[in-house]
């Protein structure tokens, strides 16, 4: 038994839990799988090593985990990769007033089955009704209430 393969199946155990901490939270199959992965090393090393080497990788194993936990999910890891941008658009409060049933326009975008579209010269979001709406497409007004407007394709 090759040192290298415990080294690996612990290294791919921290990985698999810093997926389930951060991609998948909850009890999935990263979380499991790396707690199988985990454990393997660990026996293996008791296995194959001897019981002074295996309480060695036991230890180090969760000294692993614990500093993998406390970096994971220290706020200023992710930083460096994280979006930095900020949305400061701002919905008009009387866009209803101009927007009215039975009006016609354009998809802006996809409504699939909400997207942007383009009405008595606004730019608005809609969510279409019927089936997913090309850009390009014409549309109409079906209905609009509190400040959400339903649309569907023209026929």
């Amino acid at each position: 038994m090759s040192v290298t393969l415990i080294v690996a199946l612990i290294l791919v155990g921290l990985l698999l839990l810093i997926i389930e901490l951060l991609v998948v939270p909850g009890v999935s199959v990263a979380g499991i799988a790396s707690l199988v992965f985990l454990s393997a090393g660990v026996i293996l090393s008791y296995k194959y090593f001897g019981g002074t080497i295996g309480n060695i990788t036991l230890l180090s194993t969760l000294l692993a985990v614990i500093i993998t936990i406390v970096i994971a999910l220290k706020p200023g890891t992710w930083k460096k990769i994280s979006l930095h941008t900020a949305i400061d658009s701002k919905i008009e409060d009387n866009f209803t007033d101009s927007i009215h049933p039975g009006d016609k326009g354009v998809a802006k975008s996809k409504l699939s089955p909400i997207g942007e579209i383009v009405v008595n010269d606004l730019v608005a979001e809609a969510e279409s009704i019927g089936p997913y709406i090309d850009a390009g497409e014409k549309i109409e007004i079906v209905k609009v209430e509190q400040k959400k407007i339903y649309v569907k394709p023209l026929t």
